[in-house]
């Protein structure tokens, strides 16, 4: 149909490395929530979260249709908040295997406004105890990371 022509065509011009992620930096071990916004157009829409470079092509980890219900897929949670018009997925117990880029939009097809792209970085923060000075004030640690 046109329709599937027109969005092929938009994906096949649209420049996904142009496109400004939201970039999130997080620790092995702890939980990640990504919030995304949507327009009143697409309030009863699925709502998804996918990884992978592009938008177009990306692995979809968890959905939703529901409205102000959780719905848990593994370590993937999403609620969608139509009031506000926003939907949010926590991502728990990270590890550095989920650093990479993630969208997430709503019904998979564009335009650009129903993405938002966002670049999670998953690190093992190391904590270094020092004793400074222990003849003077024996309780004094500082710690850094």
């Amino acid at each position: 149909s046109f329709s599937s022509l027109l969005q092929l065509f938009w994906f096949t011009l649209t420049a996904w490395n142009d496109i400004e992620p939201t970039a999130i930096t997080h620790g092995t071990g702890e939980n990640a929530q990504l919030t995304c916004r949507y327009t009143d157009d697409q309030e009863n829409n699925t709502k998804y979260l996918c990884k992978g470079e592009n938008a177009s092509n990306c692995e979809e980890l968890i959905h939703t249709t529901e409205s102000e219900r959780d719905v848990v897929k593994g370590r993937y949670d999403i609620r969608d908040n139509q009031r506000k018009k926003y939907f949010y997925v926590y991502i728990n117990n990270l590890s550095t295997a989920d650093s990479g880029t993630y969208w997430c939009g709503s019904e998979r097809r564009g335009p650009p406004a129903t993405y938002a792209k966002i670049h999670l970085s998953v690190s093992k923060y190391s904590v270094n105890i020092s004793i400074i000075d222990h003849n003077t004030n024996p309780d004094s640690l500082f710690c850094t990371k």
